[in-house]
């Protein structure tokens, strides 16, 4: 079974991504903050990680900058997804590997986890 950790601080979003995505057999681990990312990557060995680009503190792209710097942990497929309309920059600023554009549709988020996933 293939792990995704879900970084956003909306709780109704973490809800409705964690049912979609368990319904495809991801086992989903839900975060609202990413102050011990490092940490979290080491204790859950996710598959991939969707991260929020307006995650408390230290934000989406520093995170991903964080992740991507790491040795051990640069190898994990990231996704930034976020309502700002220049995602794409902000992806290639954080070194994230896919975006998704807020709001998206089910397809699309279980489009991009399985594409993520398939790099893996």
């Amino acid at each position: 079974m293939k792990k995704i950790i879900i970084y956003d601080d909306d709780k109704d979003l973490l809800e409705v991504c964690s049912i979609i995505l368990a319904a495809r057999n991801f086992e989903v681990v839900n975060k609202d903050n990413c102050n011990d990312i490092l940490e979290d990557i080491d204790t859950h060995s996710p598959d991939v990680i969707l991260m929020d680009n307006w995650i408390p503190d230290i934000g989406g792209v520093k995170a991903i900058q964080i992740v991507k710097g790491s040795p051990i942990h640069k190898g994990v497929p990231v996704i930034l997804f976020t309502a700002n309309n220049n995602i794409q920059e902000l992806a290639q600023e954080a070194g994230a590997d896919y975006a998704l554009q807020k709001p998206f549709d089910i397809a699309e988020l279980e489009q991009i986890v399985l594409n993520a996933t398939q790099v893996n």
